[in-house]
């Protein structure tokens, strides 16, 4: 009866144990968000900010590259701290809004052109999603499409926690609004 209760009272501590150690487990899950905007032209030159995140932090960097780079120096790369709660608003922007899948948009882009590119790549506890993004950055449509915005909740979210920590860190949504004329038209 003794060795009974004590095999009882080991096993429910172990099952105790892995239930703890199970809900405070931190998801394996890794991202890496680009996006790259640019012109094509006589005076060609492209921005690209990469975003990686893992359970350690977040790294950023920022590359210029052709012949109209930006005026001063491009920002480098720089690391951010990834809190708990960040994580989980990560987690739950890429859970809510199905973000682990593979999928892509692209657009024409004429010449000359102002263009952009979004590059979105997520693994998940073994599940893995690629977004790729592209086109025009006047192609107000797919604003419109469900692709589009939810890598939009993405990347808002990832420069929302950079921003807290780094208020010169902007972000600039890359499909730009067009101008309406008097009548509400564009």
């Amino acid at each position: 009866m003794i060795m009974k209760t004590a095999v009882i009272t080991a096993l429910r501590l172990c099952v105790a144990c892995i239930f703890v150690s199970s809900a405070s487990a931190v998801p394996d899950f890794k991202i890496i968000a680009s996006l790259t905007t640019g012109e094509r032209s006589k005076d060609s030159n492209s921005q690209t900010t990469t975003i990686s995140v893992d359970a350690k932090g977040i790294i950023l960097e920022e590359t210029s590259k052709g012949n109209g780079r930006r005026r001063g120096p491009a920002a480098g790369r720089k690391g951010f701290k990834l809190t708990d709660a960040d994580r989980d608003a990560l987690l739950k922007v890429i859970q809510e809004n199905g973000m682990l899948v593979s999928d892509s948009i692209t657009l024409p882009q004429p010449v000359p052109a102002f263009y952009f590119g979004i590059g979105i790549s997520i693994g998940l506890d073994g599940e893995k999603g690629s977004i790729r993004i592209s086109g025009p950055r006047s192609a107000s449509e797919l604003t419109e499409e469900k692709l589009y915005k939810r890598s939009m909740l993405l990347l808002k979210e990832l420069h929302r926690i950079i921003h807290a920590q780094d208020p010169s860190v902007d972000f600039e949504e890359p499909v730009r609004a067009q101008a309406k004329d008097s009548r509400g038209e564009p």
